[in-house]
């Protein structure tokens, strides 16, 4: 019988999206942060005007100048969510953030209207989903713009399980079908709603091979046409991991550990955990317990689960096919062992198979202790998600607290710390965050050194850089940036048939490396200029000396000749412009602000807009940086690294 008392439907999603909302608004601020900058603002794909072909005929992660091998990824509707946003809000950071949210706000209504259609009470329903949406360890799929994949594809598999429960027939069957495809479209974790489709179907379907095969029809075709589609792309290929199967073992164990445990302690975030290639035995023999004890549960409740309902049936499939997925059986290109994000579509199966029952325990329960329960987790949810949100939404914040946690186990923390140094010009304390690399991530160590280069010949230390990148090189031959930047420093010490032949390679690696063709051009000038004999002291003019000191990657001596030119008034027109873009990479906060002033002088007016928060921007972290170096305990003097 129908509860008059009970809110109305659309006042409980209402309700429900604003809370959702409300936790996660300190998102709303965040900048592009880490993957972001490969994703969307160096993607050529979604910055440029392109046709719909050409997002279903591309990888998700491209081969690169740095990615020699494609990482066996297929995301179109992810990339063409993300050119959508920057159609609407170009390099407006706040446009991504707010879609993310709005997709998971959307992602608690439906699966709010999912609970109450498969049986709970509107207002229970309604409250099991809100506690799903608040659940911290989803903040990383949220908050952070390319955790898009598994908000966008949870989307789809909710309104297609919408659609197919709690009756189906062939219209709804084939629907849900087409709606699953796109899920997989967006990441390849909705292969998990294929699954729960599936097993639904057959559930529900006779026992005769004709009518089960009828009832799969749907799903079987989409399964074929995502594998077209994905074949035509990219091949059959995968994640290129050199990781043994003997090795994945223990590692999805470690994994399968780590999540039981994140489930127990809801509260709490770890973006990356474990290594890879060195599993925490703790946590596999943690892994490894949960395993038995979930085959005991099985044989011991063997009746009953044999006909389980059909909201279990697929929840538990939804569930624990998506979180196989992510335990390296299959390989997947990352380094660690688990991630927070990978819980967000297995949550949202545990969620569809437990809260009906949990909801009908506590039922059993009085009045009051019911409040205390759900009033206590939703309140401390909500405050440990709007935590999480907004250290997502600092990318300062963001990399010192995950560096000062996690340098000893994982160099991404490492490389990205530097990188925020580097870009805020403070050369020499990104090249000690880079030069605190451990030897125990080999995978990003030639990263390290590459990006210790960079900021040697900053520093004007361009000997010692060579010396790096020749380890780069040694270490990834496969990396076309690698041989760029190698070709770079041979320049400088006037080595040309090595630059040309690294350029070649740089070249083979990566045919559509533009920038080395054009380097590879300016070689015979280079050369001429170094068969000269320059009169001593000769003045030469400051933007001439910038733009063979840049040639030569000689990056201090390119922002020394930029000052002269910026004291003498020599900027003026493109060169102004030239010139502030090269200090705002490459300069130290101080040259910046006098090539910025000598920018505004020759502009004659106020800049643009974009132009004037870029550097506000800047100098606002060079400062807070540097108030929080000595929380590092670094040296300003270089270690050596690893060799």
């Amino acid at each position: 019988m129908k509860d008059d008392r009970a809110p109305r439907a659309w006042i409980l999603c209402l309700g429900l999206s604003v809370l959702v909302v409300a936790a996660y608004a300190p998102a709303l601020g965040g900048p592009f942060l880490w993957d972001d900058h490969v994703l969307i603002l160096d993607s050529p794909l979604v910055r440029g005007q392109t046709s719909l072909r050409a997002f279903f005929a591309s990888a998700f992660w491209e081969v690169n100048v740095t990615e020699p091998l494609a990482r066996g990824y297929y995301r179109p509707l992810t990339l063409l969510s993300f050119a959508l946003d920057h159609a609407l809000h170009g390099t407006n950071s706040a446009g991504f953030h707010l879609t993310n949210v709005l997709l998971h706000a959307t992602n608690a209504v439906l699966l709010g209207v999912l609970l109450t259609r498969i049986g709970m009470a509107p207002v229970a329903g309604t409250l099991a989903a809100l506690l799903w949406a608040l659940v911290p360890r989803l903040t990383e799929a949220v908050a952070w713009i390319s955790g898009r994949t598994d908000v966008l594809a949870t989307t789809f598999v909710l309104a297609a399980l919408l659609v197919a429960l709690p009756r189906t027939n062939a219209p709804r069957r084939w629907l849900a079908a087409l709606l699953v495809l796109f899920g997989l479209f967006a990441k390849e974790v909705a292969a998990a709603g294929l699954c729960a489709l599936a097993a639904l179907e057959l559930s529900r379907a006779e026992a005769r091979p004709g009518p089960r095969f009828r009832a799969l029809l749907p799903c079987l075709a989409a399964a074929f046409v995502y594998a077209g589609f994905r074949i035509a792309a990219i091949g059959v290929q995968h994640a290129h991991i050199d990781v043994t199967l003997a090795d994945r073992l223990p590692a999805g164990l470690e994994a399968l550990g780590r999540y039981a445990l994140s489930l127990l302690t809801p509260w709490l975030t770890d973006v990356q955990a474990g290594r890879l290639v060195a599993p925490n035995l703790g946590y596999a023999a943690l892994g490894g317990a949960v395993l038995l004890a979930a085959a005991a549960l099985l044989v011991a409740k063997r009746r009953s689960l044999a006909r389980p309902s059909e909201p279990v049936l697929v929840g538990a499939t939804l569930g624990l096919v998506s979180l196989a997925l992510v335990l390296h059986v299959v390989p997947i290109a990352v380094n660690v062992t688990s991630s927070d994000r990978f819980l967000y579509l297995p949550l949202t199966g545990l969620t569809l198979a437990a809260a009906p029952k949990l909801a009908a325990l506590l039922a059993r329960r009085s009045l009051g202790l019911r409040l205390v329960v759900v009033l206590t987790l939703l309140g401390s949810f909500a405050v440990a998600t709007t935590a999480h949100a907004a250290r997502w939404s600092d990318e300062v914040e963001f990399w010192l607290a995950t560096y000062k946690r996690d340098r000893d186990r994982n160099g991404i923390a490492v490389n990205e710390l530097g990188n925020v140094y580097f870009r805020a010009g403070l050369h020499a304390h990104a090249a000690a965050i880079y030069a605190s690399f451990q030897d125990v991530d080999i995978a990003n160590l030639a990263g390290a050194q590459s990006n210790l280069a960079l900021s040697l010949q900053c520093l004007g230390r361009y000997a010692e850089a060579r010396t790096l990148r020749l380890k780069a090189v040694e270490r990834r031959p496969d990396v076309a940036r690698y041989r760029f930047d190698l070709a770079l420093s041979e320049l400088d010490a006037g080595n040309f048939a090595e630059a040309e032949r690294q350029l070649a390679e740089a070249l083979r690696l990566y045919p559509r490396f533009e920038l080395a063709r054009k380097v590879r051009s300016w070689i015979p000038e280079l050369r001429a200029r170094a068969a000269r004999t320059e009169p001593q002291g000769t003045a030469e003019d400051p933007m001439a000396a910038f733009h063979h000191a840049a040639k030569r990657a000689r990056m201090r001596d390119a922002v020394a000749a930029l000052v002269r030119a910026a004291k003498a008034g020599r900027l003026d027109g493109k060169d102004a412009d030239e010139a502030l873009h090269f200090a705002l990479r490459y300069a130290d906060p101080t040259s910046t602000a006098i090539v910025y002033r000598a920018y505004r002088a020759a502009l004659g007016g106020e800049p643009p807009a974009g132009i004037a928060e870029a550097v506000r921007q800047r100098e606002e972290a060079a400062t807070r940086l540097l108030d929080r170096w000595p929380e590092l305990g670094l040296s300003l003097t270089l270690p050596p690294l690893p060799h």
